[in-house]
């Protein structure tokens, strides 16, 4: 049984965020541009990393740090190139989010909002705070830190998490966050799993730094997604009027779960409590019946199914999640009940980290949620986050235009290097 202390010697190097999230409820992400003479970029991040960022040692065992911001610094490869420092060598990552649209399906960078458009981001920085004063007083001395060593701040993209019951939820209303690669699983008791096991081992995280033997960092994909919470609900709406479905059924069937977590697969069962919401596979529902094959969560992990005609299991691809909701919700407050749903200026903060952007995040989404014939022709394409046309489709085998609900406002692909990489840059 692996034990916390044999986490420790390469936990102490990453940085904190990575392994288990920061776990606060206000955020800002800030986007940055180094001058073309980097000695002061170069200067401030090795201070800022040697005073300000913990380990993701220190985030697993201290639970005083809960008290305090989290930060957290990130590169890309044109931020290495500005610093004058060997880059990770991922194709991914070399070319960025705004090249690989092709592949993607993603809308050119010359449609993403103003500020992505700039090829000149070089890094991003995360802080985070439960106290919205606290965080707003540390990002105002974080933004006088880096005009000083003449950093440019591109974005500033605040987040507060959307919580329901006490659990984080999306704009669309449905808990998130359930299903979680969890490195060193047997820590958290994946004995108790019988249908699943959610534990995952380093090698699906964590990437070698060039040049460090031994040293390890991880890749992150940010995309902002706007969310159009009123057209979902009047797609919702429509598709429930023509098939007679419920109409919390009809986004179960979208999403793959019910709003409250628990799995679409298990409709007409009765509702249990525990690991029951993560505790499943597909094994017994290779024709979609129970969960549509185009389900989002089914697109997005297909919990290694076999494809139909084949005995080999399906790679293990999965992201850990890290997103944030962003935007204010006025009519989610209980004096304005009658206000409509919002329908831009609200959505997901998408951030995953992982090993390959190429064999992970990208695999995912051009190969699993956009095609529309995985994982059996005539499957569709993922209803939500889908780019090769959204159609939900429903038992017995109706098909429903979903509509086009989720844009992607800008993003990009992040490095998070390790703390001894940061801490001695010249």
């Amino acid at each position: 049984m692996t034990t916390l202390e044999e986490l420790r010697p390469w936990l102490s190097d990453l940085q904190g965020g990575i392994v288990r999230a920061h776990g606060r409820t206000h955020a800002h992400h800030l986007f940055l541009s180094f001058p073309l003479s980097a000695t002061r970029a170069r200067t401030w991040l090795r201070e800022f990393a040697s005073t300000k960022i913990s380990s993701g040692w220190e985030h697993l065992s201290d639970a005083r740090l809960l008290d305090q911001s989290f930060r957290s610094v990130l590169l890309t490869y044109r931020g290495y190139e500005r610093l004058g420092m060997p880059a990770p060598q991922s194709e991914a990552f070399r070319h960025d989010m705004r090249n690989r649209a092709e592949k993607l399906n993603d809308p050119p960078a010359s449609k993403w909002s103003q500020g992505y458009q700039r090829e000149d981001i070089h890094a991003l920085v995360i802080i985070a705070n439960d106290s919205r004063s606290a965080l707003t007083r540390d990002v105002m001395s974080f933004q006088l830190e880096v005009a000083d060593a003449g950093i440019d701040l591109v974005i500033d993209e605040p987040a507060t998490q959307l919580f329901l019951e006490g659990k984080p939820i999306e704009h669309f209303g449905y808990a998130d966050g359930i299903s979680q690669p969890l490195i060193g699983g047997d820590l958290i008791h994946t004995r108790y799993y019988r249908h699943w096991d959610p534990s995952a081992s380093r090698e699906l995280l964590l990437a070698h730094e060039p040049g460090a033997s031994g040293h390890f960092g991880s890749y992150l994909v940010f995309r902002k997604l706007e969310q159009n919470v009123a057209r979902w609900r009047q797609h919702v709406e429509a598709i429930s009027r023509r098939t007679n479905m419920d109409r919390e059924l009809v986004g179960a069937l979208a999403i793959g779960r019910f709003r409250d977590g628990q799995p679409v697969l298990f409709h007409g069962q009765p509702r249990s409590t525990g690991t029951t919401v993560n505790d499943f596979n597909y094994d017994h529902d290779a024709q979609g019946l129970g969960c549509p094959l185009n389900a989002h969560i089914r697109k997005a992990n297909p919990r290694r199914a076999r494809p139909q005609g084949s005995g080999e299991l399906v790679p293990d691809r999965r992201i850990v999640r890290r997103g944030m909701t962003y935007g204010v919700r006025p009519d989610l407050h209980p004096q304005a009940r009658g206000l409509p749903p919002p329908a831009t200026g609200v959505g997901l903060l998408f951030m995953c980290y992982q090993a390959s952007i190429e064999e992970q995040f990208e695999h995912i989404q051009a190969h699993w949620m956009n095609a529309p014939h995985h994982p059996m022709r005539g499957a569709g394409a993922d209803p939500l986050a889908g780019r090769e046309g959204a159609g939900l489709h429903s038992p017995p085998g109706k098909t429903v235009d979903f509509g086009d609900v989720i844009h992607l406002l800008g993003g990009g692909y992040f490095f998070s290097p390790s703390l001894t990489f940061l801490r001695s840059l010249p």
